[in-house]
């Protein structure tokens, strides 16, 4: 179980919303060992799925608490909560296909035992490049071995793990595509000219929407 709060700007959650993991048996009683605490620290853009934060995950091992910096996805309204189900589902099929360097760790998929929204927590990879650019893809995310196809190839999509890597966010028109070959090549080739610095590419911006945020919203 996570539960949630918000601590920025105007909001100061008096009592924390109850997120169950999908796929978990709900439970009356939790101790210590089995839930996290998940404080929103600021808000970074709203998309397709839902609204994306900045938070810390705070989880209680043995006694002891650790810190993580991680990114929260909420979804409110079912058009939002399906496209992070697929998302979801994206990320675990790449986890499961070896590819999970250079794409976000993904701690779950949870859903409000009240109101039913849906909140996806994944690790802070980094800016995007259009705040930090870097030149080189992280080896282990090459998506394409899992045959999948990003489909959203943009400098708002990539973050800088490091001064040297990049790695990949945003799945949310990732599609699975085992024998469309020809265009993962084309993606490839886009990804590395976008890398490069040309972003300019009318095949792939007349099957891309547009989006404005800078932000990592994976």
């Amino acid at each position: 179980m996570v539960l949630l709060e918000m601590r920025y700007g105007i909001w100061n959650s008096s009592t924390p919303a109850a997120f169950v993991k999908i796929g978990a048996a709900k439970k009356s009683n939790y101790t210590s060992d089995e839930y996290m605490l998940l404080v929103l620290t600021s808000r970074i853009a709203e998309g397709a799925t839902g609204v994306a934060h900045t938070a810390r995950l705070e989880i209680f091992v043995d006694g002891r608490v650790f810190n993580l910096e991680v990114i929260v996805k909420l979804a409110f309204h079912s058009k939002q909560t399906g496209r992070l189900r697929h998302k979801h589902t994206i990320y675990m099929h790449l986890a499961a296909n070896g590819v999970e360097e250079g794409i976000p760790h993904i701690y779950g998929l949870f859903e409000d035992v009240e109101t039913k929204a849906m909140a996806l927590i994944m690790s802070y990879e980094g800016k995007c490049l259009l705040q930090k650019p870097v030149t080189k893809l992280s080896e282990g995310a090459n998506i394409h071995r899992a045959d999948l196809r990003h489909r959203d190839i943009r400098l708002q999509n990539l973050v800088a793990i490091d001064n040297d890597h990049v790695a990949i966010i945003d799945f949310d028109r990732a599609k699975l595509e085992p024998t469309e070959k020809a265009k993962k090549a084309i993606e490839m080739d886009h990804l590395l000219n976008v890398l490069k610095g040309d972003d300019d590419d009318p095949w792939m911006s007349a099957s891309t929407p547009s989006k404005k945020s800078s932000h990592h919203t994976p």
